[in-house]
């Protein structure tokens, strides 16, 4: 089975101008993770404080760490 990851940029809710990096994996498209940055990798999306979310001024500027960011893998205990 070849595994399929996505990754969207999305515009942040609560900081409007600043843009998120939210993942979703084959078999699973309805678990969705968010990037919180190199220390702290993919966390779930529903259990992690906005707080933690690796935000980036532009949009451009996500989708170059999106290419980045989906060769990492999500973390063992979450996959």
């Amino acid at each position: 089975m070849t595994k399929v990851s996505t990754i969207a940029v999305f515009e942040s809710p609560h900081s409007p101008g600043r843009f998120i990096l939210v993942r979703a994996d084959e078999p699973h498209p309805d678990r969705f993770y968010v990037w919180c940055g190199r220390s702290l990798g993919w966390r779930p999306m529903g259990d992690t404080n906005e707080g933690f979310y690796r935000l980036y001024w532009t949009e451009d500027a996500a989708a170059q760490a999106a290419d980045q960011a989906v060769k990492l893998p999500l973390p063992k205990d979450l996959g």
